[in-house]
């Protein structure tokens, strides 16, 4: 529903996106599995937040938008954890010469996560946690305000089956049609470059062509 969105143009041009999630980091939100606290080992984990939570980001801004071109700044750094990886990260990037992204992931804070759009005719926000909504505003036309599309998003409750019974009709559907539709293994490759490029990221390269 929020990719038909886009893709019917009730937002107009999508200029600027901006993705936040967070939540209390590794072994608070969670209970670990093995004794050991990997996450904390860059060598190890590959990284801190960025790898943990910023691959889930551009994944989903790239399903909607398509692959990112460059980045234009990275910050990291460890506010809340005495840790050799960051905690928190900050990453400015170019989805195309039109539309800047913004992702910004944390353990610090949370739980949290939504995503905004602006476009040149309103804005959007979806947020998934603590809860699901949607918050939006159309800078002219009101009457899309009663749109059947964005009504449906408002109204759409979300549970745990239905995000369990879609993952598990496609699996089953990729294997009846030998078919292997997105995410596939270049949408994982895709995601763990951006976060390579923005650990690599130097503040010379700072470049918003």
């Amino acid at each position: 529903m929020f990719k038909d969105v886009i893709e019917k143009g009730l937002l107009g041009d999508i200029r600027y996106i901006r993705y936040r999630f967070s939540h209390l980091g590794p072994y608070k939100s969670w209970r670990p599995i093995s004794e050991e606290k990997w996450f904390y080992d860059v060598d190890k984990a590959g990284g801190g937040v960025l790898i943990d939570l910023g691959v889930y980001c551009i994944d989903l801004i790239r399903f909607l938008f398509g692959d990112y071109k460059n980045l234009i700044f990275s910050m990291k750094e460890s506010q809340c954890y005495k840790i050799e990886g960051e905690d928190s990260a900050f990453v400015i990037f170019k989805v195309d010469d039109n539309i800047t992204g913004e992702i910004d992931v944390s353990w610090c804070f949370g739980p949290l996560e939504y995503i905004t759009l602006m476009g040149n005719k309103g804005w959007m926000i979806l947020e998934f946690v603590p809860k699901y909504q949607v918050f939006y505003h159309f800078y002219w036309k009101k009457k899309l305000a009663k749109n059947k599309l964005i009504q449906k998003m408002v109204k759409w409750t979300p549970t745990s089956r239905n995000y369990q019974q879609q993952l598990i009709n496609h699996f089953v559907n990729c294997v009846i049609n030998g078919t292997q539709e997105h995410p596939d293994f270049i949408d994982g490759k895709r995601a763990v470059e951006f976060v390579l490029d923005a650990y690599s990221f130097k503040e010379s390269q700072n470049n918003i062509k």
